[in-house]
């Protein structure tokens, strides 16, 4: 299907760049957005962003030199061999897999996802729309540019918009064949059929069949001919030609794998290998090797923990089947844990991203990495100083009036929310940075949480009476003072808690981690119109009763309630893998929690509510 549309699309615009004699400038674009794809892998964004970002720009650019780009062939020789100089040298800086990269250089017709093959197809549509309604005018400055400038044609305009369009062209079909090849298919149909036809109507037709029928063939061709060139994942091994089946053998209760590794030969020579250790207790039926030719297929008898990875698409791309048996419901085999699995288990970041948390999962992953014994380490004991502490001095406060005295320092309150902020902000990048390069929505929801936090706690600060706005502005000020106090805790809160339900799971079936980013925008707005609300129109902030009794009451219950969720479900995880960070995590949970009770029961610039 991507492979269609992409050869469609091709075969049409590229008819007008032949015509046009930009065949040279096309080729530049896909070299240029080579650049953006890795460039945007580095900054672990989506490639295609790169793409459209390097593409469009440089398309742009060359559409509004007009006939002056023709003959710049040196110029353009020399941006290409930037280009993917500067791709290769992002790709040297990415720390993780390159395979992305990689792919946007060579293509990926048999790895493209569901999701891919869905952008690919809208962008062809929009592309095919975008020159139909062009026709007529793009064709008559095509053929005769003077003539259609003189008719008051926008040549210019049009010149800038063809480019654009082979921008997007160009930035859809380089995900599936790749930068090396999209000149071939965009140039060789058009060139062939503008020598069999004078006719542009005809022209276009001839060169789209021409360039469906192309990639037909190479399709057919990978299929038929098992020594054809396959795509390779990170770690040069061909993926996607075989077919994997799952199902549940009533008869002594096994779960069984049936690969079918005839088109494939060195699959199953590899993905034998990896199995052979990960097989049942008392299986007599030994893993079979691939050979070439015709090889029988394989058979393996594998405990269930690995067939709940595979059914959850642990194995991408493979094609699945659940047959009706009951799965197994014992405990997964000791000696699987002490081989390839359990070490990937120890890394739960490597199986959350792939598949939902259940509770089959939690049970494998505690067998793999057990509860250390409790013990009293230095660790433990500055984090529970760090939550008693507070909580202590609060108390002793509160029960000694003559102590807790009153600071009215509305400028140092001021300064004080506004690092509180900026340090909230701080750890929303790192934990969006780490959210990209990981592509997990729970450490999203947890970037999200501190993105709410220091922007709604911004507009506390700048809230503060006597920073902003007059004597007359004060009353308001104060009311929303005391909501973006509430709200700063409440809405962050519900980030975190979502962060350990199955929400994040519901997200990454339904919507792959690629167009993550554009929650990190929706909140931003959301944060900007709240804080341009409260600037420009307070009063109308000010009617919201969240900040009053009872209504402070209920929303500071419902925040303590889901920030000891949070920190229950953390130090869960902390109790199994003892990481440090892990731990932080909780104590940070606590505390804001210990925060949120200190602002329901203290009294506004007493010195207890200042600690």
């Amino acid at each position: 299907e991507a492979g269609t549309v992409v050869a469609l699309t091709a075969g049409v615009i590229g008819y007008f760049v032949v015509l046009r004699g930009l065949s040279f400038a096309a080729h530049g674009l896909s070299h240029i957005g080579f650049a953006g794809a890795t460039g945007a892998v580095l900054l672990g964004l989506p490639p295609i962003v790169g793409l459209l970002a390097f593409t469009m720009s440089a398309g742009a650019v060359m559409g509004a030199l007009g006939q002056r780009l023709r003959g710049r062939d040196v110029t353009i020789g020399l941006v290409m061999a930037w280009s993917l100089g500067l791709g290769l040298l992002f790709t040297a800086l990415y720390r993780g897999s390159a395979s992305r990269a990689i792919g946007i250089l060579f293509g990926q017709v048999f790895g493209i996802t569901g999701q891919e093959v869905a952008v690919t197809s809208v962008a062809g549509v929009l592309t095919l729309l975008a020159l139909v309604i062009a026709y007529r005018p793009l064709l008559f400055t095509t053929l005769d540019q003077e003539v259609a400038e003189a008719k008051g044609v926008p040549v210019r305009g049009l010149s800038i918009a063809f480019m654009v369009i082979l921008a997007v062209a160009v930035s859809e079909a380089v995900q599936v064949v790749g930068v090396l090849l999209i000149f071939a298919l965009i140039v060789a149909p058009a060139a062939i059929a503008e020598r069999v036809t004078s006719r542009p109507s005809h022209g276009i037709l001839v060169s789209a069949a021409l360039a469906v029928l192309f990639t037909w063939a190479g399709l057919t061709r990978s299929v038929v001919d098992p020594k054809a060139p396959l795509p390779r994942n990170g770690l040069g091994q061909r993926r996607n030609r075989a077919f994997v089946e799952i199902f549940h053998g009533p008869a002594g209760g096994a779960d069984q794998v049936v690969m079918m590794s005839r088109l494939a030969p060195d699959i199953g020579r590899h993905m034998t290998g990896t199995l052979q250790s990960l097989r049942q207790p008392g299986a007599h039926q030994p893993v079979q090797g691939a050979k070439h030719g015709r090889p029988p297929d394989v058979r393996v008898p594998l405990p269930d923990a690995l067939v709940e990875l595979l059914s959850r698409g642990l194995l991408a791309g493979l094609r699945q089947h659940a047959g009706d048996g009951e799965p197994l419901r014992g405990q997964p085999d000791p000696g699987l844990l002490q081989c390839r699995l359990g070490g990937c288990l120890n890394h739960s970041q490597m199986i959350l991203r792939r598949f939902p948390l259940t509770p089959r999962y939690l049970a494998m992953a505690s067998a793999v990495a057990p509860a250390r014994p409790p013990s009293l380490t230095p660790f433990r004991m500055a984090g529970g100083g760090f939550i008693l502490l507070p909580a202590l001095v609060f108390a002793w406060l509160v029960g000694h009036p003559p102590i807790d005295v009153s600071i009215r320092v509305p400028v140092q309150h001021f300064y004080i929310v506004t690092a509180v902020s900026l340090l909230a902000f701080g750890l929303a990048v790192l934990l969006a940075i780490a959210a990209m390069q990981i592509a997990q929505y729970r450490v999203l929801f947890l970037c999200l949480g501190y993105m709410a936090m220091g922007g709604i706690f911004a507009v506390h600060g700048l809230m503060t009476p006597g920073i902003l706005g007059d004597a007359d502005d004060v009353q308001y000020a104060g009311r929303i003072v005391g909501i973006s106090a509430y709200l700063s805790l409440f809405v962050p809160a519900l980030f975190f808690a979502a962060s350990y339900t199955p929400i994040t799971a519901a997200f990454e079936r339904r919507l792959p981690f690629s167009p993550a980013g554009w929650l990190i925008v929706v909140l931003a707005t959301a944060l900007g119109i709240y804080a341009g609300l409260a600037i420009i129109s307070g009063e109308l902030l000010a009617l919201l009763p969240f900040g009053t009794k009872p209504y402070s009451y209920g929303l500071a219950a419902t925040t303590i309630v889901l920030l000891l969720f949070a920190a229950g479900r953390q130090a869960r995880a902390y109790l199994t893998s003892r990481l440090p960070l892990q731990g932080i995590l909780v104590v940070v949970f606590l505390l804001l929690a210990e925060a949120q009770v200190v602002m329901v029961l203290g009294t506004v610039w007493k010195l207890s509510w200042w600690l």
